[in-house]
C-alpha cells in the first residue's frame, strides 16, 4: 500500500512540474515571433476578406460599397495593385473619371508597362474626349499586342 501511494505521490509530483509555466527566454522570443506571424497572418485574411466582398459587390454594380470595401483593403496594403486596378474601375464605372484616374496613375507609378492598367486609362481617356493621350496609349498597347 505504501509503494501504491509513493507511486501516486511521484505521479503528482510530475503532473505539477509538467504544468509549470515555462519563462525561458527562448519561450519568450518565440511566442512573440509567433504573435507577430498570427498579426501578419490576420491582415492577411482581413485583405482577402475585404477584397472578395468588394468583388461581390462590383458583381451586383453597387460600385459604392465595393470601394468601401476596397478602402480597407488599401489600409492593409496601400500598393497592392489589384486593389488599386479594382478602385480604378469601379469609379470609372461611376463615370467619376478623374479618380479613375488617379488610381491608374497610381499603378502606373510602380509598374509603368501594367497592360491593363494602361488599357484602362485609355478607356478613361477617351471617356473624358482627350482624343490624344488616348492615342499615344493606344500605340503602346497596340506594340505589345497586336490584337488590342
Amino acid at each position: 500500500m505504501r509503494i501504491k501511494n509513493f507511486i501516486w505521490f511521484l505521479f503528482l509530483i510530475g503532473s505539477l512540474n509538467a504544468m509549470a509555466q515555462d519563462d525561458s527566454e527562448e519561450k519568450v522570443v518565440g511566442e512573440q515571433a509567433s504573435t507577430a506571424e498570427l498579426v501578419e497572418e490576420q491582415k492577411q485574411l482581413d485583405f482577402e476578406d475585404y477584397f472578395l466582398r468588394a468583388v461581390q459587390q462590383r458583381s451586383v454594380e453597387n460600385y459604392n460599397r465595393a470601394n468601401e470595401y476596397l478602402a480597407k483593403c488599401e489600409l492593409i496594403y496601400p500598393a497592392e495593385k489589384a486593389v488599386l486596378f479594382e478602385l480604378a474601375k469601379n469609379y470609372y464605372s461611376l463615370k467619376q473619371y478623374d479618380e479613375a484616374l488617379n488610381y491608374c496613375q497610381k499603378i502606373l507609378h510602380n509598374h509603368p508597362d501594367e497592360f491593363w492598367a494602361l488599357s484602362l486609362k485609355r478607356d478613361i481617356l477617351l471617356a473624358q474626349n482627350n482624343l490624344k493621350e488616348a492615342l499615344v496609349i493606344q500605340k503602346n498597347l497596340y506594340k505589345k499586342d497586336p490584337n488590342e
